[in-house]
């Protein structure tokens, strides 16, 4: 995208056309020119792609199941991106380590944001991880 969204959201509306939607570029273009539209300040937009994305019951080894966690926080529903968080990392559970670090950072910024005390768990858990990003947090919270 390189800060062209308006070329980019025009290019991922002309993918959205000519794809249909049981194809996975169908909604990995839709999440992306939601994400192009907030870019550009363009919020109901933004939020009328995240709304069809977070919508969608991806099968099981889907691609776009690894945006879903953070398109639920572009689209501004704390509630929905917690439960996306938890799955993630049920879903991840064999991955590496630094990915599942990741996914505790950005649920524990969630729940901050949603006021949940416990997020510094999560924060610690990434720090224990290895996340740099985590223990900086954690430095700025003291």
């Amino acid at each position: 995208v390189k800060g062209q969204f308006e070329a980019a959201c025009a290019s991922f509306d002309q993918a959205v056309r000519q794809s249909i939607a049981l194809q996975p570029l169908h909604w990995a273009s839709r999440r992306s020119k939601g994400v192009c539209h907030l870019a550009l300040n363009q919020f109901e937009e933004a939020a009328f792609e995240f709304k069809l994305f977070t919508a969608r019951k991806f099968p099981e080894g889907d691609s776009n199941l690894r945006y879903l966690t953070m398109t639920w926080l572009n689209y501004g529903r704390l509630d929905g991106a917690l439960e996306a968080f938890d799955k993630s990392l049920d879903f991840r559970a064999d991955d590496d380590g630094n990915q599942a670090a990741e996914i505790f950072v950005h649920r524990g910024m969630a729940r901050k944001a949603a006021g949940n005390a416990d997020y510094i768990l999560d924060l610690k858990k990434a720090a224990e991880m290895g996340s740099v990003r985590a223990s900086e947090l954690l430095a700025n919270q003291a």
